[in-house]
C-alpha cells in the first residue's frame, strides 16, 4: 500500500483538541487524575516490528514513532510512515498523537484519531507488526520495566539473547536486507565435545564453559549484532552490513578468542574450542526466506564438525 499522506520533518505538526470521553483534553483541568501512584515517568519498548527491546524513556521532548532518520523508535516496515506518531507529556500526563500517517495508529486495538491519554500497560500499534509497550510509574517503576524485560529476552545462563528474540530479529532483519539490497550475515557456532565436557566433570562444568562462552562473544560483538543462544551448546550471531569475507573474519576471531581464553572450573582450566558455520545473504546470494539462511548457516557448521572441529566453514 502506498503512502498518501506521511509527514517530513521539514512539515508543521498538527495539533488537534481531544473530544472523545476516552481521551482527555490536554489542558483540561476537571479531568480526573491519578494520585495514588507516581506517574511521573514513561518508558517505551519496543515489543514487536522494530528492534525488540529498545527501550526509550519519554522527557520533556516528544517521541517519534516511524521509519525515518528523525524517529527515536524506528520500524523498517512499508506500511509505517516516515513520521508516523509521536508520543507526548503535557500536564504531567502522556498521550500518543498520530502525525496524519497513511495506514493508522492503533491504541489496544483502537485506532487513534485525536490525542490519547495512555495508561500503564498500553498497546500501541502501527504498520503489520509494530507494537510499543507503555509503562507509565515512577523511577523506580521504569528501572523494573527495564529489567524485567531485559529477563525476557535473554537466556539466563549464558546473557546471550534467547531464542524466541532471535527468531523475531532474524525475520525482521532478513526483510529489511531484502527490501534495500543490504548484506546479512548469520554465524552459528557449536561448542566441541560439549557432551563430554558433562560426562567427565559434570553439568555443573558444561554450565560454566556456556556461561563463558556467552561473555566472550558478548564482549567481542557490535553493538548492533544479535548474539544469541539458538539451542544447548548450539549460538547464532546475526550480524547486518558485513560481506562473505568480513563476517569470516568475525567467525575466525571468535574461534580463536574461544580456543586461546579458556574457562576455569574448581581450578582446573578446561579445554574449549568450537566450529562455526557462516552463511551471508547478499544482492548476488539471496536467500528468500530467513529459514533458508539458517539452514544455509547449519550446513556450513556441519561442514566444520567434519572438517575436524575448531574450525570455519562457509555455505
Amino acid at each position: 500500500m502506498g503512502e498518501r499522506a506521511a509527514v517530513e520533518p521539514s512539515q508543521a505538526l498538527p495539533r488537534t483538541r481531544i473530544e472523545t470521553p476516552r481521551t482527555v483534553d490536554l489542558g483540561d483541568r476537571n479531568a480526573p487524575r491519578e494520585t495514588s501512584r507516581d506517574r511521573s515517568h514513561c518508558t517505551l519498548t519496543i515489543i514487536g516490528g522494530g528492534a525488540v527491546g529498545t527501550v526509550v524513556s519519554l522527557g520533556r521532548v516528544p517521541v517519534v514513532l516511524g521509519r525515518g532518520e528523525p524517529c527515536e523508535l524506528r520500524f523498517d516496515d512499508p506500511c509505517v510512515s516516515y513520521v508516523h506518531a509521536q508520543i507526548e507529556r503535557a500536564n504531567g500526563r502522556f498521550y500518543v498523537r498520530d502525525m496524519n500517517s497513511t495506514n493508522g495508529t492503533f491504541v489496544n486495538g483502537v485506532p487513534v484519531t485525536v490525542p490519547r491519554e495512555l495508561s500503564d500497560g498500553d498497546r500501541i500499534q502501527i504498520g503489520r507488526r509494530g507494537v510499543i509497550r507503555v509503562g507509565i510509574g515512577g523511577p523506580d517503576d521504569a528501572l523494573v520495566s527495564r529489567k524485567l524485560y531485559e529477563r525476557a529476552v535473554r537466556d539466563r545462563l549464558t546473557g546471550l539473547y534467547n531464542r524466541s528474540f532471535f527468531d523475531e530479529r532474524l525475520e525482521a532483519e532478513h526483510g529489511s536486507a531484502w527490501r534495500h539490497g543490504l548484506p546479512l550475515a548469520l554465524i552459528m557456532l557449536d561448542i566441541d565435545h560439549f557432551k563430554q565436557v558433562n560426562d567427565v566433570y559434570g553439568h555443573p562444568a558444561g554450565d560454566e564453559v556456556l556461561r563463558h562462552v556467552g561473555q566472550l562473544i558478548r564482549d567481542s560483538a557490535r553493538r548492533e549484532d544479535i548474539p544469541a543462544r539458538y539451542g544447548g551448546e548450539e549460538i547464532a550471531v546475526l550480524a547486518r552490513g558485513i560481506d562473505l569475507e568480513q563476517a569470516m573474519q568475525l567467525a575466525e576471531r571468535l574461534r580463536r578468542l574461544i580456543r586461546e581464553k579458556p574457562p576455569q572450573f574448581k581450578e582446573r582450566t578446561l579445554t574449549v574450542t568450537a566450529s562455526f558455520g557462516v552463511a551471508v545473504h547478499t544482492g548476488e546470494t539471496r536467500f528468500y526466506d530467513p529459514q533458508a539462511l539458517v539452514t544455509a548457516a547449519d550446513g556450513a557448521l556441519y561442514r566444520a564438525k567434519r572438517s575436524g572441529r575448531d574450525c570455519v566453514r562457509s555455505a
